[in-house]
């Protein structure tokens, strides 16, 4: 895009405006391409050495480089925050929201250190024009997104199932490989986080009440129950915990979504028309945003 309004055929006017008209044409095609929604813009910016520049070409604001420049490595960085902030926002999005996720477009520059002008790479890309024309998001959403990511980012043990679930989301996936990534990350998720805090949870709940006496009969159970819960067992402490209310349904509709997923791995059934793909997000993102709700409310 850049390339072709710099360096395109017309000759109308000058480099810069042939340019304005191409960014012109760019935004109009791609806002009427993108629809309503909630758009996420990420800035992130980090200090490297000077490339050793052989083709540049610098203009009026701005330069071009023919140079390859590791874009994948400077993006590592980015990485992580990123996919913490996208979890935050499909947690934080009402629970009969569209939460599928397509990335429009991304552009990395560098940016002249003496001159502070910005230097893009040949493969330079418009960006995420369309979340310019998306309607506002309210600083209520906003506020919650932040507070859900933060918890997020400092969880390494969510980073797999959070890679998961983002995998299941995106635009334009199959539903038996989505179906197979969000249940992979549910599952991931309750045998993480009943081993680190919902199993010691439970048996402090138990043990309220009872009489000091009772101490050993505790402590042998543990020991007892040690590696023999079934991830049924698992889900139905975690949920008991942190939603006792709907517990019951939310336990029928967990062994419903795992008897799909066994039959098509253990008895190798022919795979349904239709997979209820929706229905394991929207279980794995209520439990993971009460999980997230749960360390914020400790730790405050």
């Amino acid at each position: 895009m850049l390339f072709r309004g710099l360096f395109g055929d017309s000759t109308d006017g000058s480099p810069e405006e042939r340019l304005t008209v191409e960014l012109a044409r760019i935004q109009t095609e791609r806002q009427e391409k993108q629809s309503a929604g909630v758009y996420l813009i990420f800035e992130g910016s980090d200090e490297i050495d000077p490339p050793d520049f052989k083709t540049r070409k610098d203009r009026d604001g701005f330069a071009v480089s023919l140079d390859d420049v590791p874009k994948g490595e400077l993006r590592k960085p980015f990485k992580a925050s990123i996919e913490c902030v996208l979890v935050g926002a499909a947690l934080g999005l009402p629970t009969q929201a569209d939460k599928k996720l397509e990335e429009i477009g991304s552009v990395l520059y560098l940016v002249d250190p003496d001159k502070g002008i910005p230097i893009y790479p040949f493969n330079f890309e418009a960006g995420r024009v369309g979340a310019y024309v998306s309607s506002p998001i309210g600083e209520e959403f906003a506020a919650e997104v932040a507070a859900l990511a933060a918890p997020l980012a400092a969880a390494p043990a969510l980073e797999r199932p959070v890679r998961l679930l983002l995998s299941s989301l995106q635009a334009g996936m199959d539903s038996l490989p989505a179906f197979i990534s969000a249940w992979s990350a549910l599952e991931i998720f309750v045998n993480a986080t009943f081993k680190s805090l919902y199993e010691r949870q439970w048996f402090a709940v138990m043990e309220q009440g009872a009489p000091e006496s009772s101490t050993p009969i505790f402590e042998r159970l543990k020991d007892v129950m040690k590696d023999k819960y079934r991830i049924v067992d698992k889900f139905l402490v975690i949920s008991a915990i942190l939603d006792p209310d709907e517990a019951n349904d939310d336990v029928k509709s967990f062994k419903s979504l795992k008897e799909i997923r066994d039959n098509m791995f253990h008895k190798f059934d022919s795979i349904p028309n239709h997979l209820p793909v929706e229905n394991v997000q929207a279980l794995f993102i209520k439990f993971l945003k009460l999980h997230l709700q749960g360390i914020t409310t400790e730790g405050a």
